[in-house]
C-alpha cells in the first residue's frame, strides 16, 4: 500500500490507505471496490480474489493510468511552487 504512493516508511498509510486509493482505483476501472473488514468473510475474499484475477479489463487500464501518471513529473512541480525556505 504504502510503495504505491511512495511511502516506503509506511508514514503515508493512514492519509493514501484502502479507504482512499481502493475506492479510485475502482472509480478509474483499474480494480474492484475493496471489501471492508468488517464485512470480510471466507466467501467475500475469495470471490475478491476470483474477480480481481479473472478481469481482463484491470492490467490495461491500470497500465494506461500508469503511462499517464509517468507524464507528470512527480512532486517537482509541487516543491518548484513552494515559496523559498529562509
Amino acid at each position: 500500500m504504502s510503495v504505491i504512493v511512495g511511502c516506503a516508511d509506511g508514514q503515508c498509510a493512514d492519509i493514501y490507505g484502502p479507504t482512499v486509493l481502493g475506492p479510485r482505483i475502482a472509480t478509474l476501472s483499474a480494480g474492484q471496490q475493496r471489501v471492508p473488514s468488517k464485512e470480510l468473510t471466507n466467501e467475500r475474499l475469495a470471490a475478491a480474489i476470483m474477480q480481481a484475477t479473472t478481469t481482463s479489463d484491470y492490467a490495461p487500464r491500470a497500465r494506461q493510468l500508469a503511462a499517464a501518471l509517468a507524464t507528470e513529473g512527480g512532486t517537482a512541480p509541487v516543491v518548484a511552487a513552494l515559496p523559498a525556505a529562509g
